[in-house]
C-alpha cells in the first residue's frame, strides 16, 4: 500500500501529520488565491479515513487541517505548527495572505460541556453555539459546526419561515420564544406547532 500522495505539486508521506498539514495548507492557500486546483484524495493520518477535498468544500478541508495541526503539535512535543494563511486582502491589486489567520471558524474544536453531547445536538458554551459532530462525554474533545443548515428538535409552538430561532439551554431544544434564550439562527421552512423539528440556518454567532 502506498503512503505517498501529491498535494499542491509536492509528494507527501501521508503517515506524517506535519507534512500533510503543510501540503494541505498550501493547497488551501492556492484555492483562496484563485489558483487552479484539482480535487484530491488523502488518507488522513489522524482519522485513518480516505477523504476527498475539493475547492467547493473548504469547511471539510478546514476541519481536517485543525485535526492535523493538533496531531502535528503533539509530534513536535508541543511546539505549534505554523498557522494557516488566508483569507486574502487586496491592496493596490496585490493579493496578500494574512499570516495570523487560523481557520474559517465553520467548525471549531471545544471540550464537551457538562452532561456531554450527542451527535447532531445543539451545544451552547457561553456565547458560542454549534452542532456537535460526534457523541462524547463531558470534557472530551469534540468539534462543532457553527454555521450551516440543521434540523433541530424544537419545543411546542409554530415557527414560521424567516422567524428568529432561539436555543433553550435548559431543555436543549430550539424555540421561537426569545425570553432569556440565545438567538442561534433563522427558520428556513415553516414548522407547525406539532412538528418535532425546525430547520434552522445558524447565524454563526449568538444574538
Amino acid at each position: 500500500m502506498t503512503h505517498t500522495v501529491t498535494i499542491a505539486g509536492r509528494e507527501v508521506d501521508t503517515r506524517d501529520p506535519c507534512a500533510v498539514y503543510e501540503a494541505l495548507s498550501a493547497y488551501r492557500l492556492k484555492i483562496l488565491s484563485g489558483g487552479q486546483v484539482e480535487e484530491i484524495e488523502v488518507n488522513s493520518p489522524v482519522t485513518k479515513r480516505r477523504t476527498r477535498f475539493t475547492p467547493a468544500n473548504l469547511p471539510a478541508l478546514d476541519a481536517e487541517l485543525v485535526r492535523l495541526r493538533t496531531a502535528c503539535d503533539a509530534c513536535r512535543g508541543g511546539r505549534r505548527a505554523p498557522p494557516l494563511r488566508g483569507p486574502l486582502q487586496h491592496q493596490q491589486g496585490i493579493v496578500i495572505a494574512m499570516k495570523n489567520f487560523i481557520q474559517s471558524g465553520n467548525i471549531v474544536p471545544v471540550a464537551a460541556p457538562s452532561g456531554g453531547v450527542i451527535s447532531g445536538g445543539g451545544v451552547l458554551i457561553g456565547n458560542l453555539f454549534g452542532i456537535a459532530n460526534i457523541t462524547a462525554a463531558e470534557g472530551a474533545p469534540i468539534e462543532m459546526s457553527t454555521v450551516g443548515v440543521f434540523d433541530l428538535t424544537k419545543s411546542a409552538g409554530a415557527i414560521a419561515v424567516g422567524a428568529k430561532v432561539y436555543w433553550d439551554a435548559a431543555a436543549k431544544v430550539a424555540t421561537g420564544t426569545a425570553s432569556t434564550n440565545a438567538l442561534i439562527g433563522t427558520a428556513i421552512v415553516d414548522a407547525a406547532s406539532g412538528d418535532a423539528v425546525v430547520r434552522v440556518r445558524l447565524n454563526g454567532f449568538i444574538g
